[in-house]
This record gives structure tokens, sequence and C-alpha cells, in this order.
């Protein structure tokens, strides 16, 4: 009825003449918003959420023969209206609360104050379900014994009871409301039970939700255990919504996680989770996912053969994405998910590739379908890499089959390319820019070019495409292939940058030399010194050095200047390297230098490397080359001298060796002499083909991100909300996250949720982790990080208002 009362409203409004085309309809306290929706007829509904001037160019301009309803949550003020102002003089104005709305209709109220009082807070859900209701609803929906009446904030009780059950049932109690709250559980969701005790009537209740979920989910398996628990079919769909509200509620989490862990030991689930393993649908039970990672690891184990492996693969697909979007995943207790959609994907690029490889004759048409489409194989590789080095070794036998087919990929793509190279025993690709190329066509000479160059250290292509993923929302950014100089070697590569004339090349016990004109290249400070020859005015900054000067002494720089960002090499030598200190770290820090140059008027900026590099596992040795010959320099992946006679060998001349009666030789394919972390100095696409990435600046850059921030004064939950807002327009289209991190004594104490913030606020909540004890009184520093650039937006210091047990 109530829609029809409302449609009667406004239509008998608009069919009194033409000129009747705006109807205001206020709602500040939003009782009609469950409603308003529903309304149909000969209008549009307008709702005034986002821009006032929109909705007038709606009105006016669009279609201004059209009639509408305006819905406002605010309150009918002319101040709050703007541009619809003049609406309040030539349009209708609605603006009745929806106790008064359905009074004017003649609906009975009772007439006692606490009675409305009550109804009050649960029209608008009442209103909601009298949608497709009789006529009749109205007369019977306030009847003084219903527990809708008696209590009608039930739903908020109930989570309440959930998140402090003995708290709840006291006020329950002294409100002479606890009947009504068990009567209301019995009949919407067929529970019940005789005992007082709140905690112990809680996890019998919780019992119920989560075996009857677990039941549905498996499918009614007719050898169920845990029947006795499971719910009255009429009220399953009660049960299912419920539990699934609690697991996903913030505040409830830490409860899901307790309850349903005191349910697995209690039942002794895992015998029975072993046998459902696999079924992607149920989430109810952690004990259910630890089983099918266990599972998917015996099976993998059983494999016999590559197809096998893939077949595995194929089969569970859908569950590995099922479950790595389901709770578990999603809340990171069992990582090994992310991990394995990862791997899913991965093993599927590998697929393709292998079906393609065969038919590829042309080693340049490679490199272009690798910087296209086969360097995905190598960044998920890396994904997976980083994420199973923080896991236990749960997947030991699937990880093991993983190695194999990165290694077979690795080893088909570069014998392919390799043995393009050694056969026209040329080093040059036509359509492909050489690195020894750059400096000399960029002209750097040019005194009214403002040029940045950024020198990342052992930068392969694949991780010059995750830059440019990164920062295409916040600059114009293209990314093309080069091929380095070889041996693709740090010394040669630094040289061959600076597009040095007459280079000439040599080697001795030391390793690799390198000249021009006479003049050695061989080390930093030489490399420098030609440089400066070349273009005499020029500045030279190592990155963190040039990110620590202010922005008024950048300005002043009329110059080119070089950056060099010195560490994933020297890093990757050291055997410990670490591939998130490269995409966070270090883009952090190459994010604040573009930023810092863009803004001090530089036109353009480059990324570029001196090499690529492999990387891969070969606990068996199968690529290491034994029989090291007796040449010069012992290198990873190359060999010079003069005469080296060795069946793993291809010898190759390249211009301005020939000098020193010496030759270059290199392995085939991944072959190696020694291995460290990574590989670097021979014949492949990983080591070779490096990235130029070439950045300007877009119109109206976002400067740096300021936010207001609000909290309460003190801490006295483990869960606290911080509020966050822009200080300035201009993040709708390129929205910035950030991240909120909370400390004690320097020691991180928080999860570390993150938020997109765009124009509007945002509320995000911090919780303190569960094994962190803490004395009342005591000081937590809040922080809040720009997470593209590492800056700290916020720092703010609040009190703990209560003493924090530490829960193990």
């Amino acid at each position: 009825m109530i829609i029809r009362w409302l449609n009667q409203l406004v239509t008998s409004y608009f069919e009194k003449g033409p000129e009747n085309r705006v109807f205001l309809f206020f709602d500040p306290s939003g009782d009609f918003s469950q409603i308003i929706d529903h309304l149909k007829g000969d209008f549009e509904i307008l709702k005034g959420d986002g821009s006032l001037l929109e909705i007038k160019y709606k009105i006016e301009v669009e279609n201004p023969e059209g009639k509408y309803v305006v819905y406002l949550l605010f309150a009918n003020k002319p101040e709050n209206l703007s541009y619809l102002r003049e609406y309040l003089y030539t349009g209708k104005v609605f603006s009745d609360t929806l106790y008064i709305f359905l009074k004017k209709q003649g609906v009975d109220f009772p007439t006692e104050k606490k009675k409305i009082s009550d109804i009050k807070k649960i029209l608008p859900s009442l209103a909601l379900k009298s949608i497709g209701a009789g006529e009749d609803y109205w007369d019977n929906a306030f009847d003084s014994s219903g527990d809708e009446l008696a209590l009608p904030d039930f739903r908020e009780h109930l989570f309440d009871f959930i998140e402090k059950p003995a708290e709840t049932f006291e006020n329950l109690i002294s409100e002479n409301k606890m009947e009504i709250f068990r009567k209301k559980i019995k009949n919407v969701y067929g529970f019940e039970s005789e005992t007082d005790e709140p905690e112990l009537y809680r996890y019998q209740f919780f019992a119920q939700l989560c075996f009857t979920e677990a039941y549905m989910l498996l499918g009614e398996p007719e050898d169920y255990p845990f029947q006795s628990y499971v719910c009255e079919n009429s009220k399953v769909e009660k049960n299912l919504r419920l539990i699934k509200d609690i697991r996903y509620q913030t505040l409830c989490k830490e409860i899901y996680y307790d309850l349903s862990s005191q349910l697995e030991r209690n039942n002794n689930l895992g015998n029975y989770a072993r046998k459902y393993a696999l079924n992607p649908d149920i989430e109810t039970f952690k004990v259910f996912d630890l089983e099918a990672i266990k599972t998917l690891d015996k099976l993998a184990e059983k494999c016999e053969t590559k197809q096998k492996f893939l077949q595995l693969f194929s089969e569970n697909s859908e569950l590995i994405r099922r479950k790595s979007e389901g709770f578990w995943g999603k809340q990171s207790d069992i990582r090994e998910w992310i991990v394995l959609v990862t791997l899913d994907e991965l093993m599927k690029l590998i697929e393709k590739f292998t079906s393609e490889i065969q038919n590829m004759d042309d080693e340049e048409e490679l490199i272009w379908k690798y910087c296209d489409s086969y360097f995905e194989i190598d960044r998920l590789y890396r994904k997976y890499i980083t994420d199973a080095s923080e896991l236990d070794d749960s997947l030991e036998n699937v990880y093991d089959w993983i190695e194999k087919f990165y290694l077979e990929y690795l080893d088909q793509i570069n014998s392919r390319f390799s043995e393009k190279v050694f056969a026209k025993e040329k080093w040059k690709f036509s359509s492909i820019p050489f690195q020894g190329d750059f400096l000399r066509k960029l002209d750097l000479k040019d005194e009214d070019k403002k040029v940045g160059i950024i020198v990342v250290d052992g930068l392969r292509y694949e991780i010059g495409k995750e830059i440019v993923d990164k920062f295409s929302s916040s600059f114009d950014i293209n990314i093309s292939p080069m091929y380095a100089q070889i041996p693709t070697d740090t010394v040669v590569g630094m040289a061959a940058m600076l597009s040095p004339e007459k280079c000439e090349f040599d080697c001795d016990s030391t390793g690799i030399k390198v000249t021009s004109n006479g003049i050695s290249l061989n080390n930093k400070d030489e490399r420098l010194k030609y440089l400066k020859s070349k273009v005499k005015k020029i500045d030279i900054f190592n990155l963190d050095e040039f990110n620590n000067r202010q922005a008024s002494e950048i300005k002043k720089i009329k110059n080119p200047v070089i950056l060099f960002l010195e560490g994933p090499d020297k890093l990757l030598e050291a055997g410990g390297f670490n591939y998130l200190h490269l995409v966070s770290r270090n883009l952090s820090s190459i994010t604040k230098a573009i930023k810092k140059l863009f803004r001090a008027d530089f036109s353009e900026i480059h990324i570029l490397s001196d090499h690529g590099f492999l990387t891969f596992n070969d606990p068996k040795g199968n690529f290491k080359i034994e029989d090291k010959p007796g040449f010069t320099k012992d290198s990873r992946r190359f060999a010079c001298g003069e005469h080296i006679n060795n069946d793993y060998l291809v010898k190759f001349e390249i211009s301005g060796l020939e000098k020193s009666g010496k030759m270059l030789y290199f392995p085939r394919s991944i072959y190696y002499f020694r291995k460290d972390s990574f590989l670097h100095g021979g014949i492949s696409i990983h080591e070779a083909i490096i990235p130029h990435i070439e950045i300007k600046n877009k119109e109206g850059l976002v400067e740096k991100l300021e936010i207001q921030v609000e909290m309460e004064k003190g801490i006295s939950n483990r869960i606290f909300q911080v509020k966050i807002k822009p200080k300035w327009a201009g993040l709708e289209t390129k929205p910035r996250t950030v991240e909120i991190l909370a400390y004690h004594e320097n020691k991180l104490i928080s999860n570390k949720p993150a938020i997109e913030i765009e124009s509007k606020e945002e509320s995000v909540n911090v919780r303190i982790l569960p094994d962190k004890e803490i004395e009342k009184g005591e000081k937590i520093r809040v922080m809040i990080l720009d997470q593209e650039t590492g800056e700290i937006l916020n720092e703010t210091e609040l009190e703990t208002l209560i003493y924090f047990e530490a829960d193990f």
C-alpha cells in the first residue's frame, strides 16, 4: 500500500499541468531510503547524493520536458539546496517523515509515547516488508504483543550478543527483554537452549549456524555426523545468512576465528574435512581449507608426468579460485590460495608458450613476443617466489613441479634465442634500439632541454613492465625494449649507456675491460668523468641523495640530470636479493624522484638499465657446466680468452675485441659456470633485453596528498576507527591508496589496512593484534602512509584507555 500511496501523491502533482515538473522529496532521516526505488511512473528519480549542479543540468538541459522526483537526504532548508533552490517555489515540496506520512494515510498508531518511539525505529523496515503485502498489512503491523515491537532493535542486540554475550544478557535482563530475545532467536533461527550461561548459549547457537551451513554446502551428505546441530528446513536460509554476516562483520571476525576453532577441536573435524577437502563451496571451517592444501600437494606428489600435473591444476582451477576468494583466503589466514592462484595462471601461460614456441624461427619475433606476453611468466614466477618464501612448505611437491616447468620454459625460450643469435654470428637487431645509441640520440647538449635519466642497476624487462603498470595512472608512460651490449656485465652495460666512441674491450684476471679512445671506463668514477667530458652541463646524483634535496634546490637545476639507483645488482650478487625491496622501497624512491623532477619543470624522464638477469632454482645442477675451461675471467655466464676448447661454449665475436686477440665464449641457453641468486653476463632474452621507459608529465599532476584525519582521543577497543578525507579535490579519477599502521614502543602492533582515498571521507578499522599486551595509559603512535610514495601523511599519538591483555 505504501508505494501506491506515494505514487498517488507524486502522479497527482504531475497530472495537474505540464509546468509541474519537479517534485522535491526531502528525507533527512532516510526513512524512505529503502523504498524510494520502488516508485514507478512517468517520471525519473534523481538522487541528490552527488552534484546538485548535475541534477540541475539534467532537469533544464538534457530533458527540459521531463518530470523528476528529486530525492534529497537533507532537511528542507534553502541553504542546503544551492542550484535547486528555485524549485522550492516552482515545484512541489514533500518533507514528511514516514511516521507523519502514514498517519496522513489513515494508519492507526498506538497512543503511548514509549510505543510510538519504538515503532518509529522499525518503520523503515516495516515499510519495506509492506511492499507486495495485502491492504490489511498496516492494520496488524503494531500488535503490541509482537516481538518486532517489543524488541525493535533485535538485530542490533543479536550482534551485541555475538560480540559481548555476558554484557548483552545482563542488559536484556535489566530491560525485561531476555525472554523476548530468546523467543525471537527461536522463531527466526529455530534455536533454543536451556542454559542461562551466556558464553555457552552463544557457543551452542554458533554450532547450529556453522554445522547447518557446512551441511548445506556439502550437499546434505547422508553420513553427516553433526546432523543433530542442523536446524529445521524452514529456518535454513536465515541461519545461512546470519553465519555469513557474522563471518564478514569486522567486529565479529576475531570471535568467528575463536568459536569456529573451538568447534573444530571439540568435534574432531579433521577426518571429516579430509573426505570433502576438494569441495570448493565450504568456507565454514578453516580445517577444510587446510586439508584441501594438503590434498593438492599429495596429488602433486603422485603425478608421474608433466601432463598429469597439468591435468591436476586444470581440474582444480575452480577450487583454487573459489578458495582464494573465500573467507580464509581473503583474510590471508591461508595465503597458499593466493600462491596457487598465481601458479594456476603461470601454468596456463607456460602451456600457451609451449604451444607457440616451436613455430617461431626469427629471434626478433621472439623478442617482441616476449615483450608482449611471455614476460608475464617471469612476473608470475617472481610473485610466486616472493609470496611462497613467507609460508611453510605445505606445497613443496607442487613447488617442485613448478620449478621443473619454469626451468623448461627458460631453457626453451633461451635455447631458441641463443641458437638464432649464434647462427647469424652478429649481435644486432634491426627492429630494436641498441643500448649504446641511447645517450647519443637523446642529445643532452641541448641546454634548453631539462631531461631526467634514472639508471637502475640490474633491471630486466618484466620488472620494467611492473614500473609502467604502477605509474600509468599518474604519468604518460611508455616502455619499449632495448638490447644491451654483450657480455651483459655491469661494467660493460654501464659503459655502453654513455654511447662511447671507438669502444674497445679486453679481459684479464680481474674481468672484462672497457675503453673509449684509450680512456678507461671500468669504474663509476671513470665513467662519470667521461660523461662530463662529453656533456659539459649535467648534474649527477645518487637517487637517495637527490630525493633528500629540497624542492627549491632542484628547481634551480637547469641542466639534464642523471640519477643512479644502485642496489638490485649488488643485492643480487650478495645472494640475499629480496624482490619486495625492488617493487616497494625502490619503486617508492623512483616515484618520489619522478615527482620531484616534474615539479622542477623537467620535460621528460627516462629509466633504463645496464643489463637484465636470469634467476631460477637448479638444485641438481642440471644446467651447471662442471668442466670449467681455463679462461681468463671465470664469470657466471661468459668466458673471455684466446683459445678455449669446451663443448658447452660457443665462440662469439663482438666489435671492439679484435685488438686484444681474445674472444668471448658463451654457454647455450641458460647454462652457467657458477651460480649465486641470479645470473647475468650471457646471451639470453632475460639478460640482454632491457626496458627503456619514457615518462612525461600528465596535465594536472596530483600534488602531495594532504588529508584530514579524525580519531577518538583514546583507544578503548582492539579495533578502532580512523576517518580520512583529502583536503583538496581531484582524486575522483586517480584515487590514492593510504596505509594505516599503529606502533607501540617503535614496534608494529596492528594489521596494516589500506584504503583508496577519492574525494569523500573514508573510514577504516585498525586492529591491534591479539598477541599484543599493552598497559592502560600507554602511548600508541598511529601513522598514515601514502602507499605510492611512502610519504608519512599523518602521525598521531593516542593513549590506551584500558589494559589490553595478550590473547595467546
